[in-house]
């Protein structure tokens, strides 16, 4: 079986964004209804999407490439995905 780096980043960030809610539900402790748990834990993953949003790629240029090779057949205009 091959390794799948995306899987991995994907699982990695599935534990972060958890561990990052269960911090926000402990602290608060008891919420007055369900819409304010609702409205806390949206908040949150507004905040910690914007921070996803704003961090660079690491190694883009070594991933694209090895995309360009795996689907060439499938996208024939990679020039708008080099930046």
């Amino acid at each position: 079986m091959t390794h799948c780096p995306f899987l991995s980043v994907s699982l990695l960030g599935a534990y972060h964004l958890n561990s990052e809610l269960r911090r926000v539900t402990n602290n608060k402790g008891v919420f007055t209804s369900e819409d304010a748990l609702e409205k806390i834990l949206y908040l949150k993953i507004s905040k910690i999407l914007e921070k996803w949003e704003r961090m660079p790629v690491k190694d883009w240029s070594n991933i694209l490439s090895q995309l360009m090779i795996y689907f060439e057949d499938k996208i024939s205009d990679w020039k708008y995905l080099i930046s």
